[in-house]
Order: C-alpha cells, then sequence, then structure tokens
C-alpha cells in the first residue's frame, strides 16, 4: 500500500521479531526460535544470503565498468567517503579508549574503519533487491548501479579485512 520495495518489509520483521523489539519480552526467543533452531537459522541465512549475492555477481556485466568506469570510479569514492564519514560520529560515540565498552576496542582508526566497512559493505544485497524488485536491474542504470556496487563492495571488504588483521 506504501508503494515500498519488499526488502522494507523485511527489514521490519526482521526488527519485530528479532531480539531488537520483541526479542525484549521474556520467552519470547525461546518460545518462536528454540535454542536447537538458532545454529540452523543462522547457517541458512549465511547460505541464503551468499547464493543470492552470487546470483546477483552473475549478473553484473563486467563491460560496463569498461565503458563507464569514471562514473563507477566517482560513484564509488562518494559513497565510500560517505560511509567514512558516518563512521566519525558512530566511532566516537561507541569507541572507549580505555576499555570501558562491552566489546572489545581497538584504536580509534581501527574502529573507525571497521564501522566504515560495516556501513558501506551492509547495503550491497539490499540495493540489488530493490532493483530487481523494481526492474531496473536489466536496464542501464542497474548495470551501472551493480557495476558501482560491486566495486563498492570489493573495497568495503578489503577495508573490513585490514580492519580485522589490525585488531
Amino acid at each position: 500500500y506504501l508503494y515500498q520495495p519488499r526488502a522494507v518489509s523485511e527489514m521490519i520483521s526482521g526488527l519485530l521479531l528479532g531480539p531488537s523489539f520483541l526479542g525484549r519480552i521474556p520467552g519470547w526467543m525461546p518460545n518462536l526460535f528454540p535454542d536447537f533452531s538458532m545454529p540452523i537459522l543462522k547457517v541458512l541465512s549465511i547460505l541464503g544470503s551468499a547464493f543470492f549475492l552470487f546470483i546477483v555477481g552473475l549478473g553484473i556485466d563486467l563491460r560496463v565498468l569498461k565503458t563507464e568506469w569514471p562514473l563507477v570510479c566517482g560513484s564509488v569514492a562518494l559513497s565510500a567517503s560517505f560511509s567514512e564519514m558516518f563512521a566519525v560520529p558512530l566511532t566516537l560515540l561507541f569507541w572507549s579508549p580505555n576499555g570501558e565498552a562491552s566489546y572489545p576496542t581497538g584504536t580509534f582508526s581501527e574502529s573507525m574503519m571497521f564501522l566504515a566497512a560495516i556501513i558501506g559493505i551492509t547495503a550491497t544485497g539490499l540495493l540489488a533487491r530493490i532493483l530487481s524488485d523494481r526492474g531496473i536491474l536489466a536496464k542501464r542504470l542497474g548495470d551501472v548501479t551493480m557495476a558501482t556496487t560491486a566495486v563498492n563492495a570489493m573495497y568495503h571488504s578489503l577495508l573490513f579485512a585490514s580492519a580485522l588483521a589490525m585488531y
């Protein structure tokens, strides 16, 4: 009714059913997802995501990188700068120099690299789903967008691996 892609409703349902909202109600998660099912669901979710991204990757026309490389490189630089720009205030919000946080922390730059990689890499699957649902994936705009997303995912994967190596 709101003309939103299915991926938006899937995100909302995941937030509602997961530990963020209904999971805070005592007894909700064990009744909905018994303990024995969680490892199975985790493996299935990882495999589903990997297969989906593999199928999306098969549809990427690499010739677009050859013909539209200035547009793709400019878009990647812009999107990477946005993810890194948002990572700075998030790192300031979550980072603790004396280790008081509830998670292990490294230096400020390591934490910022980690958050920038997570912010930048998360949108790949969602963007592919939205473009596919809207029928844009098979058009020139979809080709350029997915080529940009592929290069962006490679950049942020390398950033993520670098951040993990520095920890």
